[in-house]
């Protein structure tokens, strides 16, 4: 999960939120006129206590440990075994079987419990919910019916009892699906058996299409927008793939971790910008560094063998999504390690941009010296030279605790 927040009324960054409830609370003034902060809550289904980096966690959760590293870690809050309890009690700050959502008692959160939402409300915030609500039932409405009633017309006895909706629970705004063990792609509840749950306030949203993860981003990213005094209204999507997986032990990259094998995947992205187009951030790795031949590609294949298909490639990837290798304005290469440009010969047309010293590193090495680089001249494209943007062209002042920031597309949308 990369999450990036900064306030106040500064939230300037692109986040990819992996957790299935997300709870905004901005303030409706400018910060200059109010000592409010903006608040962000974001609550990760079922995460084990143990299950993250800096609590010993077998997956490397770099950015997650660096928010308790440099922020508080309260040790004496106490969550749930399961997810619509933990929902309850930070809604409320009651136990479960108090507020009626504990196992076996029903599920629908009073109307009469005063959740946190409303209490920022009364303090003069905007306040909204994203991803899963988990805390009742869907509300009514006659398409909900009739697909509640296609679903289980296999199970005559079931029916429908319609909840309240989150929004009498103090949020102004609510992208959410109200049931458990929904598809992630077409939000079919009960593993995808059940009537689609997805909702904007009180409208049934049936037929949107995407990857859940992304539509939660795409409205968290409207909603700050929304509700920031900026001078201007950018909307960028992030979308993320992944192009396969190296197999390691995790040492390689922890020097102090415990000697597990791990799975390290080459994640892309993939920014939506309304006036400056596609562009990627790195693409993964590809096959052909499989087919490379060489002493250096049979050592790195044996520290660390890399799992990746053509299906699998970011290329074919974005193919099945309609877009075309031409179609991508521009690359970041974040540096040039194979599962991070393995993917690179695949765009022909795209301007790359990277550091100008880590380029003038590594552009002339070859054998031993491109080696201990772990760098494979091979996968680089013939003419990159000139088609090499140095990010320092984009420098812009820091913000909020980092003092150095690039600008991509000089509107301040992703930095």
């Amino acid at each position: 999960m990369t999450t990036t927040i900064y306030s106040p009324l500064r939230i300037r960054s692109v986040w990819k939120i992996l957790s299935v409830m997300l709870l905004g609370a901005f303030p409706s003034t400018s910060f200059a006129d109010s000592p409010k902060p903006n608040i962000v809550y974001i609550m990760a289904d079922d995460l084990g206590w143990g299950d993250i980096g800096v609590h010993g966690g077998g997956v490397a959760t770099p950015n997650i440990d660096r928010l308790f590293k440099q922020g508080i870690e309260l040790t004496q809050f106490m969550g749930w075994c399961v997810c619509s309890p933990t929902r309850a009690m930070l809604l409320t700050g009651r136990h479960p079987f108090r507020v009626g959502t504990g196992p076996e008692v029903g599920g629908e959160l009073a109307k009469e419990e005063t959740t946190i939402a409303e209490g920022f409300q009364a303090n003069g915030y905007r306040t909204g919910v994203f991803g899963k609500w988990h805390n009742g039932e869907d509300p009514d409405s006659p398409t909900f019916r009739t697909a509640f009633a296609e679903a289980f017309k296999d199970k005559p006895n079931k029916k429908f009892e319609p909840g309240f909706g989150a929004n009498v629970h103090g949020f102004d705004e609510a992208w959410i699906y109200y049931g458990g063990g929904a598809d992630y792609f077409n939000r079919r509840t009960v593993k995808g058996t059940g009537p689609v749950s997805w909702w904007h306030n009180t409208e049934f949203r049936p037929h949107d299409e995407g990857y859940t993860d992304d539509l939660v981003t795409q409205h968290v990213l409207e909603f700050i927008n929304q509700s920031k005094d900026q001078p201007f209204e950018t909307h960028v999507k992030l979308n993320c793939f992944t192009t396969g997986y190296a197999v390691g032990n995790r040492r390689i990259v922890e020097r102090n971790s415990r000697s597990i094998h791990t799975r390290f995947h080459a994640m892309v992205g993939l920014l939506e910008h309304p006036s400056h187009g596609l562009t990627l951030f790195d693409t993964g790795f590809a096959p052909r560094l499989q087919r490379l031949s060489g002493m250096t590609t049979w050592i790195y294949n044996r520290l660390l063998p890399a799992k990746a298909t053509e299906r699998l490639t970011i290329a074919s990837q974005l193919d099945r999504l309609g877009i075309k290798p031409t179609d991508i304005a521009r690359i970041i290469v974040s540096h040039f390690h194979p599962d991070h440009i393995a993917g690179l010969r695949d765009f022909p047309n795209a301007d790359l941009i990277a550091s100008q010293t880590a380029w003038q590193a590594i552009r002339n090495r070859k054998g031993w010296s491109a080696l201990r680089h772990v760098l494979f001249p091979e996968l680089l494209p013939a003419d990159i030279a000139s088609r090499m943007h140095p990010i320092e062209a984009f420098l812009d002042p820091g913000i909020g605790t980092f003092d150095r920031c690039h600008d991509l597309f000089g509107d301040g949308s992703v930095r």
